[in-house]
């Protein structure tokens, strides 16, 4: 038996929790290029016991230091106004990681047994100034997560069949966080001289179920019984204050506390049958589902019952040596996500206050599901091809709205009005070896369409995007180094509304790689040049370590060398992010050229 991380039916939700400034970053370049410090320390104990239990301990401290700038130019294209806001920001972010995990492990004959338990905290701290438009705001941040998680797994064989015994447990809490903006923003889109957050935020999430296997011939027969629940407490207490020329002042307080429970009951029998080629999975869990929310601040305490049942079926075909099918349809429900379950008001970054009217009972929405894919996978001819092709339609009974204010703060709430959202998605993959000339490459193509409806400054509007990559990769491997060339084209087309606010953007990326590792007798030398041309934007990064083993001392355990990064001295790193309405050009400075000296022990 393997170990599997993920076997519950319910994941725990997340906790809407306020969020520092962060770097709004699709595609980072690489972590030595970003200015930072950071400090691993690990250790990791394996022991084995006369009767074939396994005991694995490890411990973990991780110290971070990252210092953050950039700048942005983000343009709102909202159905009525067009909104463009420049903004620069620079803020240090400490954080420490301390884990600890403890893993026992049985298997035999008998029964199989792996049970982990880890503990970790996290505290973080950010400070730094922001400024949009020549406006200037200060902020800082702290908090002091910690988790407790427990995996418990037991299978035992009866009669040649086999039961399993499942258990869950997750604690997340995350006490005494605070978030300080001033001035602030947030306010019906005025300036407060102050904003203020205090939050706290637990979550406590357990399942346990038990399976029964039974496989007659070709059948394989699985049910599975249990239930899983999860609690979520939130209380917030936003503060902003606004001063007056006589010293006086205006204070608006917003208090939170809202109280989350869901069970879920069910029994999910499983059929699987089996040929050669071909094999069929069908399931349908069948689930009862008890909701309950209570809030101070709406003065309401609702609760929610409601059985679903989630078909599934997948089916896999083998077609002849090299060609493989893979199908499936199934409808599943989901939770509204907690980030968006609250009543009142939360500061979920320092320009985005999230407010909710009460919401009516039964905030769970259907997904329907449909994906194909083929695969042709050649060893002998080194040739391998891939094609996917999905379809989601999502059935929703509210919308989430978005009001941008002139400041460019935002305000996120939720509407209760019917919303269908349709994703469509094709993927398709070519490669191909030539070990006689050291040569592959590869052709990778993606079409992506999501179509729905969106609220933005209160109006109710069709949103469409499309999005297009094409990816082709050639790799040539030398005696010394590798050489790769890698280009990618993302083409998008969005349309907010009417045919009038439409956005367009090509976007072009040419990278070249280059790795070497020499090594003669005691020297090791090893250079990475990676040269990228981003929409015109060209960057040289240019990694260099030259090590080298002092053989005569403590049987070559010793060893020094040289490490230098970004040789080119490379200033930024420019990128564009492009939705229905927003589009944002973000520059990134990289960390200046660094020349690090270094001697290291290997015990």
């Amino acid at each position: 038996f393997n170990y599997q991380q993920n076997l519950r039916f319910d994941q725990p939700v997340s906790i809407s929790a306020p969020n520092p400034r962060n770097i709004p970053i699709a595609d980072l370049p690489p972590q030595s290029y970003i200015d930072n410090s950071s400090l691993l320390t690990s250790a990791y104990i394996l022991t084995r016991s006369s009767n074939q239990w396994e005991w694995r301990t490890s411990v973990s401290y991780k110290n971070d230091k990252i210092d953050k700038n950039w700048s942005a130019q983000t343009s709102y294209l909202l159905p009525s106004d067009t909104l463009i806001f420049e903004e620069m920001s620079a803020f240090t972010s400490k954080s420490k990681i301390w884990t600890t995990e403890i893993n026992l492990r049985h298997n035999t004959e008998k029964y199989y047994a792996d049970n982990r338990l880890s503990y970790s905290m996290e505290p973080n701290k950010q400070n730094g100034i922001f400024t949009r438009n020549s406006s200037v705001y200060r902020e800082s941040f702290e908090e002091k997560p910690q988790k407790l998680d427990w995996n418990g797994r037991w299978i035992f064989p009866a009669r040649k069949n086999l039961i399993e015994l499942y258990s869950y447990l997750d604690y997340f809490y995350n006490p005494n966080l605070s978030l300080h903006t001033f001035p602030g923003y947030i306010h019906f889109n005025q300036p407060s001289d102050s904003v203020f957050q205090h939050f706290s935020g637990n979550r406590l999430a357990f399942e346990n179920y038990i399976s029964f296997f039974y496989s007659p011939k070709s059948i394989n027969l699985k049910m599975d019984a249990g239930f899983s629940f999860q609690r979520l407490h939130i209380e917030s207490d936003l503060h902003a204050f606004d001063a007056n020329f006589d010293f006086t002042g205006q204070d608006t307080n917003f208090l939170n506390d809202n109280l989350q429970k869901r069970l879920r009951i069910y029994f999910r029998p499983s059929l699987m049958k089996r040929t050669s080629t071909t094999t069929w999975n069908f399931q349908i869990p069948l689930s009862s589902l008890i909701l309950s929310e209570e809030s101070n601040l709406h003065a309401v305490s609702q609760e929610y019952a409601k059985i679903v049942a989630e078909p599934s079926l997948v089916y896999n075909k083998k077609i002849k040596n090299h060609w493989n099918l893979l199908a499936s349809i199934k409808r599943y429900y989901q939770y509204f996500a907690s980030s968006e379950i609250f009543y009142g008001y939360i500061l979920a970054s320092p320009d985005l206050l999230k407010k909710s009217e009460p919401l009516v009972a039964g905030r769970l929405y259907a997904v329907n599901q449909a994906n194909a894919s083929l695969k042709y996978n050649n060893i002998l001819t080194g040739l391998s091809a891939y094609v996917n092709a999905g379809f989601s339609f999502q059935q929703f009974d509210f919308l989430r709205s978005d009001s941008i204010g002139l400041s460019g703060s935002h305000i996120y709430t939720i509407k209760n009005y019917p919303n269908n959202r349709y994703l469509s998605l094709m993927r398709g993959s070519v490669s191909k070896s030539l070990p006689d000339v050291r040569t592959n490459f590869t052709v990778n193509l993606n079409l992506q369409s999501d179509k729905g409806k969106v609220i933005v400054n209160g109006n109710i509007s069709n949103s469409k995007s499309h999005y297009l990559t094409l990816n082709p990769t050639i790799y040539h491997y030398f005696s010394v180094f590798d050489l790769v060339y890698s280009f990618r084209w993302l083409n998008i087309n969005t349309e907010l509304g009417n045919s009038n606010q439409k956005q367009h953007s090509d976007w072009f990326r040419h990278e070249l790689s280059l790795t070497g590792n020499f090594t003669q007798k005691n020297l090791i030398v090893t250079a990475s040049f990676i040269y990228n041309n981003i929409n015109r934007n060209r960057i040289f990064l240019t990694d260099l370590s030259i090590r080298y083993k002092i053989k005569k001392i403590l049987s070559s355990k010793l060893e020094t060398g040289i490490l230098i990064n970004n040789l080119f001295d490379t200033g930024k790193y420019t990128y564009n992010q492009l939705d229905s309405y927003v589009n944002m050009v973000t520059e990134f400075p990289m960390r200046p050229f660094q020349c690090l000296l270094f001697v290291r022990f290997n015990y």
